[in-house]
């Protein structure tokens, strides 16, 4: 919420600059794509985390004959065989979010045990480490 407050006040502070908007709309932009540059170099966002909810099928007819053991299968991005990831997890008494691994070889399942879909219901890639300096 804060983050729309500080927008609101870079419009507002924006508009009221009718300098900045000239020279922007000179370039031929309309005032919103002003606005909108602006706003990009005064408040850098931040991308949203891209998590991939974990989601399954049910079983073919073929793959029932093949896997006989197996209940559903992957029905989404999966992650690669032993990349560590995040999950969140929905399972009482545990954190949230939890770094894992994800191994692929009869079936699908991650190294903590959660089962995919009820357990762990997400996942995303882990952020690349830190290597210290400044951006």
């Amino acid at each position: 919420m804060s983050d729309l407050i500080d927008r609101k006040a870079a419009i507002k502070a924006v508009h009221d600059s009718y300098d900045n908007i000239l020279e922007f709309v000179s370039t031929g932009k309309t005032v919103a794509d002003s606005v909108e540059d602006i706003l990009s170099k005064l408040l850098p966002v931040e991308p949203e985390p891209d998590w991939r909810p974990f989601k399954t099928r049910p079983l073919t007819k073929e793959e029932k004959e093949a896997h006989p053991e197996w209940d559903c299968v992957l029905d989404c991005k999966a992650p690669q065989d032993g990349q560590r990831i995040l999950i969140t997890v929905n399972c009482e008494g545990h954190e949230p979010v939890q770094a894992d691994e994800y191994y692929q070889d009869c079936e699908s399942y991650l190294d903590s045990g959660y089962e995919i879909e009820t357990e762990a219901t997400a996942w995303m890639p882990l952020p690349e480490p830190y290597k210290g300096g400044v951006k």
